[in-house]
């Protein structure tokens, strides 16, 4: 079974660090998968860094229904120009 995750948009998020350095971008795992969405900086709304839109859709493999969709899990994250991330 496959599942599919619709990564849309994200608003009113705090700039990390200078406004040109904040490069907001979202990390989706469910169990050992691992997918990173762009960077804002390589989105259609680029340097929108309060409110990037990604529109990305993500397709997992689930293998047990019953306990691994609930384990997906999402993390926003901050990279900097030079791809130094912050947390």
């Amino acid at each position: 079974m496959r599942l599919q995750v619709n990564l849309m948009e994200a608003r009113n998020l705090a700039v990390w660090g200078f406004p040109w350095q904040s490069n907001p971008y979202c990390r989706l795992s469910l169990g050992s998968q691992v997918m990173r969405s762009r960077k804002d900086d390589a989105t259609s709304h680029r340097g929108s860094h309060k409110a990037p839109v990604w529109n990305q859709e993500f397709h997992f493999l689930v293998t047990d229904t019953t306990t691994q969709v609930r384990q997906l899990a999402a993390w926003l994250l901050f990279a900097r120009r030079d791809n130094a991330v912050f947390a």
